[in-house]
C-alpha cells in the first residue's frame, strides 16, 4: 500500500496493490471538513492488473523487501508518504516527510502507470 497527503489539502490517496488477486484499488479519504468550506466526498476506484505487469511489479517488492536501509525522501512542499509492504504476518513500513527516492519512487511510477496516473 502506498499512501500520500499534504498537511493542507483535502484528504489523503491511497493505492492499495494486491499482488495474489492482481488488483489495484485507489481511495481518497476526505480529510475532517472545515467548517468554512465543503468537503470532497470519498473515492475508490479498482483496476485488474495486467498479466504482464505482474512480474516487474514482483520484482520491484522483492527488492524494496530486500533493502536493509530505510528508504530516503526527497524535498516537497507540504506532502508526506507512508509505503506498507505485507506478506503473511510480515510488515515493512516506510514513511516520510517529502516524497520518497529510490525505489519507492520507482515503485510510486510503476502504480501511477498502471493506475492511469502520473507522477
Amino acid at each position: 500500500m502506498l499512501g500520500g497527503w499534504g498537511f493542507f489539502n483535502y484528504g489523503s490517496d491511497f493505492q492499495v496493490l494486491d499482488l495474489d488477486s492482481g488488483k489495484l484499488v485507489h481511495a481518497f479519504v476526505p480529510a475532517p471538513q472545515v467548517p468554512t468550506r465543503r468537503a470532497p466526498k470519498p473515492t475508490r476506484s479498482e483496476v485488474k492488473l495486467p498479466s504482464a505487469a505482474m512480474p516487474q511489479l514482483l520484482e520491484l517488492a522483492n527488492r524494496i523487501w530486500a533493502e536493509p536501509r530505510p528508504i530516503p525522501s526527497r524535498d516537497a512542499t507540504d506532502t508526506a508518504w507512508d509505503l506498507w509492504l505485507i506478506d503473511g504476518k510480515q510488515i515493512r513500513h516506510e514513511t516520510g516527510v517529502g516524497l520518497p527516492t529510490g525505489l519507492a519512487a520507482e515503485w510510486m511510477r510503476l502504480v501511477n502507470k498502471l493506475q492511469g496516473t502520473h507522477d
